[in-house]
């Protein structure tokens, strides 16, 4: 596939990916060229799951986790990446209240060493200190909010640490009721 827009879509409760590209890679070709934006993705399993996709924008989109969808009850990942190249992740509000003591939070998991062939630039990340992440396959040493920004490129990024689920880091307009702006 080629030249797809998603845009202005809510995506909640899923027990996998909100938003999921998946081409085999046994396929002679890969998609490219999406452009995703402006959507808002609450308490799914994955928020984006991206694999095989190249040449494509991911920007001004709100992934919100603030509990396990069912019936995943011990892990959650916000962004998912492999075997892709050449995309743009700008301009996205990353927000979590889960605890990865109690549970697995993998905010943003690359498998292979493709993650070094995207570009970040300017994502919020609000996450717990502890929060753990894989990069080119290997686990991050120290914590996400402490490495993110090093580590891609991202000097633009904000990044808030989430010391407890009552209280909203970001400040939105209403965190539990749903309005995120």
């Amino acid at each position: 596939m080629s030249g797809v827009t998603i845009r202005r879509n809510t995506f909640r409760g899923n027990s996998g990916s909100a938003w999921q590209n998946y081409t085999n890679g046994g396929c002679p070709t890969k998609s490219r060229n999406f452009l995703v934006e402006n959507n808002v993705l609450i308490d799914n399993a994955v928020g984006f799951y991206v694999i095989h996709l190249d040449d494509s924008v991911i920007r001004n989109n709100t992934i919100v986790q603030l509990s396990y969808a069912k019936p995943q009850k011990d892990s959650i990942e916000m962004l998912v990446f492999s075997a892709s190249q050449n995309n743009l992740i700008a301009n996205n509000l990353f927000y979590t209240t889960t605890n990865p003591a109690v549970a697995d939070l993998w905010v943003m998991h690359s498998w292979n060493s493709y993650a070094d062939r995207q570009t970040f630039r300017n994502n919020a990340w609000f996450v717990s200190g502890e929060a753990r992440w894989l990069w080119t396959g290997a686990l991050v040493k120290g914590t996400f909010l402490n490495t993110y920004a090093k580590v891609t490129g991202d000097s633009g990024a904000v990044l808030g640490q989430v010391v407890s689920p009552t209280v909203d880091a970001v400040q939105f307009q209403n965190l539990y009721g749903g309005d995120y702006h």
